[in-house]
């Protein structure tokens, strides 16, 4: 199977991490969330990822594959361009959708990635 859209049901902590990494690595990414709330909730969560990245990239910038600054959820394997992986997380930014709809959200998805809070 190729897998081109993912769908990441919530936008918490590790939902938005798991989207904002896949949304780098060129997957179509839609999360989707219970209620308005849970946008204003996660949009914060996606804007702090854009940064952190950036952040990270500028780290990595002359550094190599067995340096502690070295991301190598960022890199390519043993190869680091910087210019290439801010591209990335700005694609990756401006890419990641925001759905309500559940049906409209996971319609076309090749892959459905579960990261909701429980409830008990």
């Amino acid at each position: 199977m190729n897998i081109k859209k993912v769908v990441v049901a919530g936008g918490g902590v590790l939902g938005s991490q798991i989207a904002f990494q896949s949304a780098y690595w060129g997957f179509d990414v839609t999360i989707w969330l219970r209620s308005e709330g849970s946008i204003k909730r996660t949009q914060p969560k996606i804007d702090h990822l854009r940064e952190r990245y950036l952040a990270d990239i500028e780290k990595m910038k002359g550094a190599t594959p067995d340096s502690p600054s070295w991301c190598r959820g960022l890199a390519d394997g043993d190869s680091f361009d910087a210019e290439k992986a801010i591209e990335r997380t700005e694609a990756a930014y401006k890419n990641i959708k925001l759905e309500l709809d559940m049906k409209k959200a996971v319609e076309d998805a090749d892959l459905v990635i579960e990261s909701m809070a429980e409830e008990v």
